[in-house]
């Protein structure tokens, strides 16, 4: 039986839980924003990486600017 990622569970909050069950669902939204933010950073660097040495130099950067560029937050 295959577990359900966090990004597609369904997460009710109901009105007895209160404040704790609210904490819950924070956490868990932020668990999957991190997850997405990993996710794209990965794919960006995966993609910078796939130029070649001649490409990045047209885009004006080098190969050990990579990961610095993948993890600006305003490149999402």
């Amino acid at each position: 039986m295959a577990t359900p990622s966090i990004a597609t569970m369904d997460v009710t909050v109901s009105r007895s839980g209160g404040r704790s069950t609210g904490l819950v669902v924070s956490l868990l939204e932020r668990v999957r924003s991190f997850g997405h933010q990993i996710s794209e950073q990965n794919r960006i660097r995966m993609e910078l990486e796939s130029y070649s040495d001649r490409q990045l130099a047209d885009l004006g950067i080098s190969r050990s600017d990579i990961r610095s560029i993948a993890e600006r937050e305003d490149l999402r």
